[in-house]
């Protein structure tokens, strides 16, 4: 099979560098191009990843759209927010298939979206172009999409921890996420509150009832049950450096117990590459799905109380790793390629 050309822009961050090394192993993937901000413009990728030197000494090129895209089949943008509207349509002029890192296709209400992210929203004749690449919900859409809107690290694991009990219509319209988080989910920049002496030894809840991911995760749990839904979200900070762990709290509508939850998830998740149910009395644990692709789900239900436990890797299965399984079903490969 005839390897596909793929560029990435915004190669130098944590999403990049996953990104790099997973395409560096993948059977049917030729890396075109890398491309950085212009503080690393004419020098190696393997000089911002030391450990990527001698595997991937691509020279970083500008973010150009028009000269990139004479190079590729398809290019990941792992760009700040408000970058990828501009990029994208010049990319699918030119035929190229876009995966989007960023949030700028993932909320259909453009008002909701400059709200939460203080930008506008400056293609907005694209929402409706873009597919949300959730996989396991839809599978067959990202399979013929031509711009896939890569959701949430948060929004991944809750949404995939709630779907069986939405798509059945087990549960209330409402429930209730803890999700801690590790610094790399704030990206690769200095700031004062991500040094590792304000963070080691200690988790600090932060943007409370203004979280950028609410809305999105409040569309598609809205989707899934048909009506809208309400989520009260509490992220918080962890002093280490990857993966999400959340703990769901919703209300079943009528009784139920553990075993049938778990019954129920292994149904729905049934042949899933990349998501685990755990058995009674077991729950995930961060250190089993850093570095992999997995989200990791356990249950405990006690009547009409439910607890769902969700784990991934913020910086896999919340972003670069779940960007390549989209890829590959868009390209028609396995989905698995290149990840595992």
């Amino acid at each position: 099979m005839k390897k596909i050309r793929v560029s990435i822009i915004g190669a130098t961050g944590y999403g990049g560098r996953e990104t790099i090394k997973m395409f560096l192993r993948h059977p049917h993937v030729e890396i075109s191009k890398v491309a950085a901000d212009d503080t690393f413009i004419g020098t190696r990728i393997s000089d911002a990843f030391q450990d990527l030197r001698g595997l991937a000494d691509f020279t970083c090129e500008k973010a150009d759209p028009e000269a990139l895209a004479k190079s590729c089949d398809a290019v990941m943008l792992g760009t700040p927010h408000g970058l990828a509207m501009a990029m994208a349509p010049v990319f699918l002029k030119h035929g190229v298939k876009v995966v989007d890192y960023s949030a700028d296709f993932r909320i259909q209400d453009s008002k909701v979206f400059e709200a939460f992210y203080g930008i506008p929203q400056k293609a907005p004749d694209l929402l409706k172009k873009a597919v949300y690449g959730l996989p396991e919900l839809y599978r067959d859409a990202v399979k013929k999409a031509d711009l896939l809107s890569n959701p949430g690290c948060f929004p991944t694991s809750v949404i995939l921890g709630l779907a069986p009990l939405l798509k059945n219509g087990l549960a209330e319209p409402r429930a209730l996420s803890v999700s801690i988080t590790g610094t790399s989910g704030a990206g690769r920049k200095a700031q004062l509150g991500m040094l590792h002496a304000e963070t080691e030894g200690t988790v600090r809840p932060y943007r409370i009832g203004k979280h950028q991911h609410t809305p999105e995760m409040e569309q598609e749990l809205g989707r899934i049950t048909g009506a809208p839904f309400k989520l009260q979200f509490v992220p918080q900070l962890g002093g280490f450096s990857r993966g999400i762990l959340s703990t769901l709290n919703i209300r079943l509508k009528k009784k139920s117990s553990t075993n049938e939850l778990i019954e129920l998830y292994n149904k729905f998740y049934a042949g899933e590459r990349f998501v685990r149910i755990y058995d009674k009395g077991q729950v995930p644990e961060l250190r089993n799905v850093v570095h992999t692709n997995f989200c990791d789900i356990g249950l405990y239900c006690d009547g009409t109380d439910c607890l769902v436990f969700s784990a991934i890797d913020n910086l896999l299965k919340g972003q670069a790793g779940q960007a390549v399984q989209n890829l590959n079903l868009m390209f028609g490969f396995d989905e698995a390629e290149g990840i595992l």
